[in-house]
């Protein structure tokens, strides 16, 4: 039995569906391992040797039942689908404004456990349309748009102008009514992109979302800027103002290993050389093998150090992204 509780309301277009603190329980028949991308015995030792990302492992949920428990006590019996399942921390900049020149520090909120469900039956999903605001209203500058991810992306594996997808969560509105229906979907691509390097650089990943198309169809022109996003558990990513994620700094654990493990290495070609050297050359070039040998010994765990790549940034599909307008958007 997985249960949870839903920490913000889900909305269809303008109208709430299911209130925040709605309860919904799952009963899981069975997971199983979705194969990812194969690799050859050769390539994965050469992955794990240098940190080189690899793909992470994804799992397929089996539901066998369902039951959705609204706030005043209401039970609704289901049918629902797990798409996602990770722990995850929300990262966000220090205000999620518009970057003015100054580089703000980059903020973490406490670790959860994000399950993300589809709804597929029992529930009123059919919410009516809102009443369009006439053309000309104005979104101001510096408003925030909560958005679902539907396009996968990392550092490691996507693209330069890689199109990418993200579905509105919650309705924006004005004093007079909805500007943007929850279901608008919000366009883009990859504008930026560095893969994670050696000598621990770590990877970077910037998104542009310049289109906007409400459930009706209609296409407007925007202007926005990440300001928040959900990031894997254990995560050392960050965020700066002109919205690029970065995977941040490895990790003391990781140095520590590394540095163990480029010590061992080491240590292990010292003592094979220097015994090799004796024993084809005698005693007398013991000292002269000696001194070769712990360079050498040396050398190999310095370069295991340099072949470290950095952190990847993982945006996974359904991951959520806080973005900002950065210019005002008018309805035309």
């Amino acid at each position: 039995m997985v249960e949870g509780r839903l920490d913000r309301p889900v909305f269809s277009g303008a109208r709430e569906v299911l209130p925040a603190g709605t309860r919904v329980q799952l009963t899981v028949r069975g997971t199983k391992k979705v194969r990812t991308e194969s690799r050859g015995l050769l390539r994965r030792g050469v992955a794990i040797a240098t940190g080189e990302p690899r793909p992470k492992p994804t799992y397929h949920v089996a539901v066998e039942s369902a039951t959705v428990t609204l706030p005043d006590g209401k039970a609704i019996a289901t049918e629902a689908e797990v798409l996602s399942m990770v722990g995850q921390r929300r990262l966000s900049t220090a205000r999620g404004e518009v970057a003015r020149g100054e580089v703000a520090p980059s903020a973490l909120t406490a670790a959860r456990s994000t399950v993300v469900v589809r709804i597929s039956r029992g529930i009123d999903m059919q919410a009516p349309m809102a009443a369009p605001l006439p053309a000309g209203t104005e979104l101001a500058a510096g408003t925030r748009a909560r958005v679902m991810l539907l396009t996968g992306l990392s550092a490691s594996g996507s693209t330069q102008r890689q199109p990418v997808e993200a579905r509105l969560l919650e309705p924006i509105t004005i004093r007079e009514g909805v500007v943007i229906p929850a279901g608008s979907r919000f366009e883009g691509i990859v504008s930026a992109r560095q893969g994670p390097r050696r000598l621990y650089r770590a990877g970077k990943l910037q998104l542009s979302f310049n289109r906007l198309i409400m459930p009706g169809g209609a296409a407007t022109p925007v202007s926005t800027v990440l300001a928040g996003a959900e990031v894997e558990k254990g995560a050392g990513a960050s965020i700066d103002q002109e919205g690029a994620v970065s995977g941040g700094p490895a990790s003391k654990a990781r140095l520590a290993i590394n540095i163990g493990v480029a010590y061992a290495s080491g240590k292990i070609i010292d003592d094979l050389l220097e015994e090799g050297i004796k024993w084809g050359w005698g005693a007398a070039a013991s000292g002269t093998g000696a001194t070769v040998a712990r360079y050498v010994g040396l050398g190999t765990g310095l370069v295991f150090l340099a072949l470290q790549h950095g952190n990847d940034v993982r945006l996974p599909q359904y991951t959520e992204l806080d973005l900002t307008f950065t210019r005002p958007m008018t309805i035309q």
